[in-house]
């Protein structure tokens, strides 16, 4: 096992993936993962099922065995640390979710003219959407990217908002376009009518793709001053990379006004886990 390192802080990650997906460990080697840096719970939130998504989603039948697959862990584990069973749900997923203990919202696709493409795929690729739906115009595709963004918040009223400004993963959008950033920033404000917390999202950082997390810094200030709540995701699918800029986030995230609180309550399955507001 890797030495890693042990925050005094944050004591958690709730945007794990594991080999029921699109991850590179199983659920029992993210929990030793978890154990050895000394955190008190860690919550799966595998992409669910999706029809148009197959090449990274669970499986169509996947869900009962990755919930018992949970359970069993978590008594096995009980006493050492708190596993929860979540699921990363996008937006064309239709699954029963009454037995998962939170769910993030994230939107990966955009859809057109029934057919999926991901946003986040390459910088390649985001030109060749921009081009072919939206006449080269990268601020029309991210527009279009945060409607969708705001339809499947309304639609599916999260626990967590999963690294909301994913289209500036590759640094191809102009983010001091106005008028991208005036859309980002309502979309934000938007999405906080149906759920109140925001995942700071390292993995773009672990990927060694971005300097900082998700959200800007511009949009997690206007967050702030609606009094938000985030909480800190390294969206690991590596064991490796269960802590990836979690000691830089706490700084990152005080620099912005926000307050740590040690015992913050997700929901009402999850309590006493790190959340700033």
């Amino acid at each position: 096992m890797a030495a890693f390192f042990k925050n005094k802080m944050q004591r958690s990650n709730f945007h794990t993936h594991s080999t029921f997906s699109d991850g590179h460990a199983t659920i029992r080697e993210m929990v030793d993962t978890a154990v050895s840096c000394g955190f008190n719970a860690i919550g799966f939130s595998d992409h669910s099922y999706a029809p148009l998504q197959t090449s990274y989603s669970m499986s169509k039948d996947g869900l009962e065995p990755y919930l018992e697959e949970i359970k069993n862990i978590r008594k096995e584990y009980d006493g050492i640390i708190r596993v929860y069973a979540g699921v990363e749900l996008d937006g064309d997923s239709d699954i029963n979710t009454e037995a998962l203990d939170y769910k993030i919202a994230s939107v990966h696709e955009l859809r057109y003219k029934d057919k999926s493409y991901p946003v986040d795929w390459s910088a390649e690729m985001q030109h060749e959407l921009a081009d072919l739906l939206f006449r080269g115009s990268l601020t029309d595709y991210s527009i279009a990217y945060y409607d969708s963004v705001i339809k499947h918040v309304k639609k599916c009223s999260p626990d967590i908002i999963g690294h909301f400004d994913l289209v500036t993963k590759y640094s191809e959008i102009d983010e001091e376009d106005k008028r991208y950033r005036e859309y980002a920033t309502y979309t934000a404000i938007e999405c906080l009518k149906y759920c109140d917390t925001f995942e700071l999202n390292t993995g773009a950082i672990a990927r060694k793709l971005r300097t900082i997390p998700y959200p800007a810094p511009y949009i997690l200030k206007a967050i702030h001053e609606k009094k938000a709540r985030v909480i800190i995701t390294s969206d690991c699918h590596y064991p490796e990379r269960m802590t990836a800029w979690f000691a830089e986030a706490e700084k990152y995230l005080e620099s912005l006004g926000f307050t740590h609180d040690e015992h913050g309550k997700l929901n009402e399955k999850i309590n006493d886990i790190d959340i700033w507001y």
